[in-house]
Parts: C-alpha cells; sequence; structure tokens
C-alpha cells in the first residue's frame, strides 16, 4: 500500500537519489556487524541486503514519488534487520544509528532542497559537490562512525586539487570522504511553495531510541521543554540536577533542570556537552544545619530533612541525573563530614559529593549566584565574596569567566548568640579573633552588644582587607584560609552573596548569631571606600545553586565504561 495516501505537488516535485541513500543504509550495517561479528560480516551482510531490496521492491509500484520511496527505506529498515538480528541491545544500538542518520543526513537533505526553492539545471547524475546546497561533503570517522565538518578552506582544496591530499586522522585512521545529498533535477523543477510536513526518522522506523524515551521522561519534569524536536537526539541533553548544600549555618537544596548542547565540528574531537540553559525547578526549605555538639553533624536529621524536602517536589531519587552534595564552610571541618557526604550520596541519588573545598566553594558561589554571567553580559570585571556562616569565599568575574579564587575564615555563624546576647557557640576563628582583643569569654558567658559589634567590625574590616588587596594584617593573615586573589586584575564593581548578603541588601531579621552586624559592618565599610556594589540575582541559594546547575561536565565521546564493572 501506499506510504503516503495524499500526494502533493511539491512532493513530486522533490528529487532525492535513493540508490545512494540504500547503499549508504546497506553501509552502515555492514560497518556495525564487521565492529560485533567480524567473522560472519559477509554472510550476514548479504541476507540483510537481499531482504531489504525484497521490501523495496515489493512497493515499487505503489510509491510514485521520491519522498515515499524514502519513507519506505526508513520504515523497512527495522523489518530487515529483524531477518538477520535478534532484539536485543546491539540490535537498539544500530536502530539508534540508523535513526540519526536517515534524520540528519537523508531527511535532513530533503529540507534543505525545500528551503532552496529554486530552479536547477538538468543534470545527467548526482549534482557535483559543492555545486548546490543540499550537497554536503564531510569527513567521516570508520571507527566511530560520526561525520565531521571540513573546513572551508580544505574543502576549497579537496573540490578543486588534482594531487591526492593527506586527510586528517581520527582515533589513529585516516578519514575518509563521505559526500551526500546530491540529486538529479530538471531544469523545470521547483518546489512548491505548498507546505510539506516531513515525518520524523523515529516515527517511520518505528523506534524510540533509549534517548528520545528519556526526553519524553523528562518533558514530564521539565513543562517548559515538552517540545521535543529531531535537533533533541542526540545534540542536546537534557537532565534533573539536584544540589544539596550542608553549610556552616544552614542547609538547603534545589532542584534544577538542565539543557546542554553538544558542540560538533571537526576541531572538536570531544563532542563535549555545554550548558546552555538552567531553570530552577524546586527551591527547598532552608534550615539551620542540625549538630549533635560542637564537633558533630547530626547527619539523620539532615537525611530526614532531605528526604522529606525530595517528597515535597514530587521527585524520586532515581529520576535525578545528575548534582552534587557539598559540605561547605566550617561545616566542612566536622569529625563526620566525610560520613554525611558518603550517606547523602547514597540516600538521595548517585551523583557527585565532595566536601567543597574552599577555592571550588568559591567558583560555585560566583557561578551560582549569577554574577560570572553577569560579567559577561556587561563586558566588565566584578568580585562577587559569598559570606555564609563560617567563612567568605571570593571570586573574581570578568567576560563570563573566573579569573580568580580565594577564601577567608569570616562568617556570621563563629560567634553564636541569643536574643539576650548569651553565647553558645565560639568556633575556632572567634576563639583566635577574641584572643587577639584581649576578650575571654566562654561558652555560657553574656557578652556585650559593644564587644559584638568589635568583633563584627575587624571581621569586616579583614574582610575588606582582603577584597581590596593582598591580607597584611595580623588579622586578614591568620584567617586567610587559601592564597590571595590576583590582584593584577582591576575589579569595576563588587557584589555579595550567602547568607550574610541577605542582610546586606536588606534584610533586618537576626538570628541567633553576629550575622546582622557583620552585614552592617561591611556595609559601612563599602561606603567609606567608596566600592561600587551591585545586588547578585542570588544570594542565600548562590553555593546550592552553584552545584545543582554548574558542576556538571559531560564528553561525548571521550569516556567508556565496562559493562562487567558496577559503578555508582
Amino acid at each position: 500500500m501506499p506510504i503516503m495516501s495524499h500526494v502533493s505537488n511539491g512532493e513530486k516535485d522533490l528529487k532525492i537519489d535513493i540508490k545512494t541513500m540504500k547503499w549508504s543504509a546497506v553501509g552502515m550495517v555492514g560497518s556495525f556487524f564487521e565492529r560485533y561479528y567480524r567473522q560472519d560480516t559477509t554472510d550476514i551482510k548479504d541476507s540483510f541486503t537481499k531482504k531489504y531490496e525484497t521490501l523495496l521492491q515489493k512497493y515499487e509500484q505503489v510509491d510514485v514519488t521520491d519522498l515515499a520511496r524514502l519513507y519506505r527505506l526508513i520504515s523497512e529498515f527495522k523489518p530487515a534487520l529483524a531477518s538477520v538480528l535478534e532484539p536485543g541491545v546491539e540490535f537498539d544500538e544500530i536502530c539508534d544509528w540508523m535513526v540519526d542518520m536517515f534524520e540528519d543526513v537523508n531527511l535532513a537533505g530533503v529540507r534543505r532542497q525545500m528551503e532552496n526553492k529554486i530552479s536547477r539545471p538538468k543534470e545527467d547524475g548526482p549534482v557535483v559537490p559543492g555545486s548546490d546546497k543540499t550537497t554536503t561533503i564531510s569527513f567521516f570517522c570508520t571507527i566511530c562512525e560520526q561525520l565531521f565538518d571540513i573546513p572551508e578552506d580544505m574543502k576549497e582544496k579537496l573540490l578543486k586539487s588534482d594531487d591526492k591530499l593527506e586527510l586528517p586522522k581520527h582515533h589513529d585512521k585516516e578519514m575518509e570522504i563521505r559526500i551526500s545529498g546530491g540529486t538529479k533535477v530538471s531544469s523545470t523543477s521547483m518546489i512548491s511553495d505548498e507546505e510539506i510536513a516531513l515525518k520524523s526518522a523515529s516515527d517511520l522506523m518505528g523506534h524510540l531510541s533509549p534517548k528520545m524515551a528519556d526526553l519524553r521522561k523528562l518533558a514530564t519534569i521539565f513543562p517548559d521543554h515538552s517540545s521535543i524536536t529531531k535537533d533533541d537526539i542526540g545534540e542536546y541533553l537534557k537532565v534533573l540536577s539536584v544540589g544539596i548544600d550542608v553549610g556552616s549555618s544552614t542547609s538547603h537544596l534545589v532542584f534544577s533542570g538542565l539543557t546542554l548542547r553538544r558542540e560538533r565540528s571537526f576541531l572538536n574531537m570531544s563532542n563535549r556537552f555545554h550548558l546552555i540553559d538552567r531553570k530552577i525547578i524546586y527551591e527547598g526549605n532552608i534550615i539551620d544545619t542540625p549538630l549533635i555538639d560542637r564537633y558533630t553533624i547530626d547527619i539523620d536529621a539532615v537525611v530526614k530533612f532531605c528526604v522529606k524536602e525530595y517528597r515535597k517536589a514530587g521527585i524520586k531519587s532515581s529520576m535525578v541525573d545528575t548534582g552534587a552534595v557539598i559540605v561547605t564552610g566550617e561545616t566542612a571541618k566536622k569529625q563526620n563530614a566525610a560520613e554525611i557526604v558518603r550517606r547523602l550520596s547514597s540516600e538521595t541519588g548517585k551523583f557527585v559529593s565532595a566536601a567543597a573545598g574552599p577555592n571550588f566553594e568559591s567558583l560555585l558561589g560566583a557561578m551560582g549566584s549569577g554574577i560570572v554571567d553577569m560579567s559577561l553580559e556587561k563586558e566588565n570585571t566584578i568580585m562577587n565574596v559569598d559570606v555564609g556562616g563560617g567563612t567568605s569565599n571570593l571570586a573574581i568575574a570578568a567576560n563570563g569567566h573566573v579569573l580568580s579564587t580565594s577564601c577567608i575564615n569570616i562568617g556570621g555563624r563563629l560567634l553564636g548568640i541569643d536574643e539576650n546576647f548569651k553565647i553558645w557557640r565560639i568556633d575556632e576563628p572567634t576563639e583566635f579573633l577574641m584572643k587577639e582583643l584581649k576578650m575571654n569569654y566562654q561558652l555560657g558567658d553574656t557578652i556585650s552588644e559593644e564587644d559584638v559589634r568589635t568583633i563584627a567590625h575587624e571581621y569586616a574590616k579583614a574582610l575588606v582587607e582582603v577584597m581590596r588587596g593582598p591580607a597584611t594584617s595580623t588579622i586578614a593573615k591568620e584567617l586567610m584560609m587559601t592564597s590571595d586573589l590576583d590582584f593584577s586584575i582591576p575589579i569595576d564593581e563588587f557584589s555579595f552573596s550567602g547568607g550574610v548578603a541577605e542582610m546586606i541588601y536588606g534584610d533586618d531579621k537576626v538570628y541567633d548569631d553576629i550575622g546582622l552586624y557583620l552585614a552592617e559592618e561591611i556595609k559601612s565599610l563599602m561606603d567609606e571606600h567608596n566600592l561600587v556594589m551591585i545586588e547578585p540575582e542570588n544570594k542565600i541559594r548562590a553555593t546550592v545553586i552553584g552545584a545543582g546547575s554548574f558542576s556538571l561536565s559531560v564528553s561525548g565521546s571521550t569516556c567508556y565504561f565496562d559493562k562487567s564493572i558496577e559503578f555508582p
């Protein structure tokens, strides 16, 4: 029966080299069998070819247009393959290959022909490469079976030179030249203005590749990304990511929808995916980080909190594709910090987890705050300072890149006091600072508000000192956790993120610590030194957003795994 019930004038005008496309498909199958069934390759390939041709010949009289014959070529591929290969992993893999080839080479060539809509001189054979836009010339790697763009200057040499040229290598083997899309057209051929809605290779073949299945699953999670096109197959990667931050003062998590795009070119052999879009799907509650005592995190309480947040977000751990658990600031110094990382990563999803080092935390804070993107938009240099409960993480960003990072032990929870100024927490940096200031307070003592302001002022003064140049004072040098920033980079503007930043930009809520006092002192010194201050997109959630949205890097072709090894 005809594969198209109605044939438009536009479909009649399309001229497609079906014979070349058929033998390209047969060649792909042959390459596959050479890889997996080396001894029986010839017999299997011959059997497949015979079956494929029989199925196509069956419909020769009813498929009246080239487009119908192309559709038939695609739709009969799977039945032909089933005659020589049992359903399974290898069967699905070769169908994935063919969906990509039919979509990205054959149907893409038809689309270009439709878009051109121009008359062409009559030809006796395939159009010479370069003479019309429906013909493409590419490098082809016979090992990984991928096409790569040819730089224009080399393409010119290949088309015009009579001499044999040395071709580039991929996987240590010289690549081949592949020509696709050449068509036979008459001098009167003109694609009709009537719209032709091309079918997809996936629908025609009746094969939903694993990549496409994953995208449709994610479409239920990302409503705004529910339209799935052929570009989503292989070229785009959409994943659900979680970021969990167990900090000195607070703990929280976020779920993000990430869209990554494969960068493909001859000069980029890795086919690495780059983050092109992120969307916050769920921002959880923020809780005080639960501690059993001064030195120990209450792991059970943190895990229970995360499980509750997953349930509120309507997300199961099996749905999470990637993410990071980070234990930051003073909490990373607790004796069971490594244990909490292990517990959270095993009970909330299999993904990267780490007690974040100070420079890494600075990077995440800058990325999550939005300052890195802002530096690109404004084409200037911005220093972001993420002031949390135990540390302040500094990062210099310019034109969309982080150039330098640093960290100092300054935060709002380094001295915990209640509403009556009774001390309930003193961390090591504050013990040092009190000693320098000739103060002698212990847990349970009541401290004067004046002394609280003095401590906050000294912390703020040390912070602004290292924001403006290398640490020189005794206090600043002692509090530094890393080396100084690179101050050869002129700073145009400053921004603050982290919990204390909420107060710097106007939140006057009082917590059981010196955070509000520290915020007031920092703001006062910024004004005193005439430092230009801007407000970032994200403040208290900057680090956790950075962990959930920017800690992922995916390579397209430089990684592999042995199926016999059980990976997390």
